[in-house]
């Protein structure tokens, strides 16, 4: 139990040099505001022609079962629309036209917005705020963009959404993906002219998206990142565009899951020179409300700077800039930290030993690799829960790493034994190529064009290691045992590394990730684990080469030293069977009995040979060299 607490240390330890800087940050506080109050935000002075799309914001707190009245007043007769947003933090809230919920007029969620048609002479626009949530107040940032006759209204060809002119993006996601869908957007409405038919406009659709800090889920962070993607600029500056999909519906786009890292989604719609921003969405791709093992297991340090515990909907929150109230459950178990502590210190003994304690290498080598092609296998032909396939994914490694131990006491193959090492290490090659940039080329997205790139670069490590066994091993274990050692530490500081693996998993196993945008976050945390997993390799490399120094490359195996003895037991009872009588030429009915000599260096096995398989010349020759 030792361990459990020494890998948490060097999880706080790393997490205070790369996360401590990026909480300590604090925002202006947000106004209550009582039910039935009403919020008037003013347009005046208002320019569509050279800030279209310019935020006003205001943020206010709901009261639990409270509604407030949004007033957009002072509307100049340049704008054509306008879009009014509301974002809060964890809870959900409702948006709508009316006081009264009628179908069709009020959307519910937490990253809402509506549209508005200006008619001439209008000046003012009306909407509903409702917090239908039976806890402590809940922040919402709102926010108002007025667009001219010249942009194209996001979603205003909607066909599925439901409210007549959709501009916000529906998000949900699994465990593996996450999914935004929107609905097209329609071609500039002039007032005096008709609208133009959704099937003949020309009106091309742009995705982008961004993530937040890793494990940052203060509401600070929330407000702020949303901000970034409000306009067509900030979206451009901020977000990183997104290809478009070889398949499928044109406004969606599919997305791989980083659990705790929050992403902000964005579509802007173009007609010709004008663009339009469609509301922000952001998720962390779990339940950050009610927090499970989705999320993974926070440290303790990271949750007494985030939070406080909360039990079901009761007890005092916390304050964190905006005054967002949240109530979290982090289930820290002793499994997790156990299994953590496991990892690191079986990853720091092969990184640093593991070509010395061969057997002990094999065996683990044997056990990750039959896990890992079981649990995919089973992941895709059976039905059978998360639970159990992982359960019997663990006892066949165990097996396949009983089998390659005892492959190697019997036959001692040198060659056969690191190849399983240098696949094993190409496998994680592969997998880091397509993390960075295999995942997201367009013609990978068919499988097999991508499992034959991958297969490729697998068999290419080997390939290159052929005439450097001892060393392939050696760089094999160190690269390997630092990649687990540095996993454990990835998962108490929230970085995402551990998704190189994970991603070829769910490559293999979840049937929609081929369309998936890989993109993973790359930031401070784990550019500072990239460096550690560098580093610890290099030194696993030069402590295993310092310690084989005048060793042999690789141990004989123990069914050799089972063997010599045999063979030598059976020459010397053939050795003593001869006298001074015995004749020297054997007589030919006599089947020849083989005579035992030296033919290599000393400090190797002697090697026998019958007079059946040589002549008496050659045997001549090699005596008459060795007594030389």
């Amino acid at each position: 139990m030792m361990f459990v607490p020494f890998v948490s240390f060097l999880a706080r330890i790393t997490l205070c040099f790369i996360c401590v800087p990026g909480l300590l940050h604090s925002s202006e506080c947000s106004a209550v505001i009582v039910d039935g109050e009403y919020l008037n935000i003013s347009l005046a002075n208002y320019n569509v022609t050279f800030e279209a799309g310019r935020v006003i914001k205001d943020t206010k707190e709901l009261l639990p079962f409270s509604t407030i009245n949004l007033n957009v007043i002072k509307i100049p007769e340049t704008v054509r629309f306008i879009i009014v947003q509301a974002h809060a933090f964890l809870y959900n809230i409702t948006l709508s036209y009316n006081a009264v919920l009628n179908p069709h007029s009020f959307i519910n969620g937490t990253n809402l917005g509506l549209v508005q048609l200006i008619d001439r002479n209008q000046s003012t626009a009306e909407f509903y705020i409702q917090n239908p949530n039976p806890i402590p107040n809940v922040s919402v940032l709102i926010t108002v963009q007025g667009y001219g006759e010249e942009d194209p209204i996001p979603g205003g060809c909607n066909m599925e959404f439901s409210v007549e002119i959709a501009p916000y993006l529906i998000t949900s996601f699994t465990e593996s993906v996450i999914i935004v869908d929107s609905q097209p957007a329609s071609a500039p409405v002039p007032r005096d002219r008709a609208p133009v038919v959704c099937e003949s406009q020309q009106v091309h659709h742009e995705m982008y998206h961004m993530f937040l800090t890793e494990r940052d889920f203060t509401c600070d962070s929330y407000f702020g990142a949303l901000l970034k993607m409000m306009t067509v600029q900030d979206v451009q500056s901020n977000g990183k565009k997104v290809s478009e999909p070889v398949e499928g519906s044109q406004m969606r786009r599919i997305y791989s899951a980083y659990p705790g890292t929050g992403s902000v989604y964005a579509v802007i719609a173009r007609s010709g020179i004008s663009a339009t921003a469609y509301v922000p969405s952001l998720t962390y791709a779990c339940s950050a409300l009610y927090w499970t093992d989705s999320c993974d297991v926070l440290s303790e340090f990271l949750r007494s700077v985030l939070n406080e515990v909360h039990y079901e909907l009761s007890g005092t929150s916390s304050s964190l800039g905006f005054d967002c109230h949240r109530d979290v459950l982090v289930p820290d178990t002793t499994f997790s930290g156990v299994l953590c502590a496991v990892i690191f210190f079986l990853g720091l003994f092969v990184s640093l030993f593991g070509h010395q304690f061969f057997k002990t290498e094999i065996f683990l080598l044997g056990f990750l690799s039959g896990g890992l092609i079981s649990y995919i296998i089973l992941a895709v032909f059976s039905t059978y829960s998360s639970s159990v396939i992982m359960v019997l994914s663990v006892l066949l490694g165990l097996c396949f790493g009983a089998l390659w131990l005892g492959f190697w006491w019997c036959y001692g193959i040198p060659v056969c034994s690191v190849l399983l090492a240098t696949l094993t290490l190409g496998f994680v090659v592969a997998a880091v190529a397509a993390y960075g940039w295999l995942g997201d080329v367009d013609v990978l997205r068919t499988d097999f064009n991508f499992w034959m790139v991958f297969a490729c670069i697998v068999l290419l490590v080997p390939v290159v290691f052929l005439s450097l066994i001892q060393k392939a091993n050696m760089i094999s274990c160190a690269v390997l045992g630092a990649y687990a050692v540095i996993i454990p530490i990835d998962h108490y500081i929230g970085s995402n590394l551990k998704y190189i693996i994970v991603n070829v998993v769910r490559r293999a196993t979840v049937g929609d990730f081929r369309m998936a945008i890989v993109d993973p976050p790359f930031q401070v945390k784990d550019a500072v684990l990239c460096a550690i997993w560098i580093a610890h390799a290099i030194i696993g490399v030069a402590i295993q080469w310092y310690k084989q120094r005048g060793k042999p490359p690789f141990p004989p195996p123990p069914n050799m030293r089972l063997r010599i003895p045999f063979r030598r037991r059976r020459f010397v009872c053939a050795a003593t069977a001869a006298t001074e009588r015995t004749p020297l030429l054997p007589d030919a009915g006599i089947p020849p009995v083989r005579i035992p000599y030296i033919t290599t260096s000393d400090g190797n096995d002697d090697v026998f040979e019958s007079p059946e398989h040589s002549s008496s010349n050659f045997s001549f020759f090699k005596r008459w060299q060795q007594s030389a």
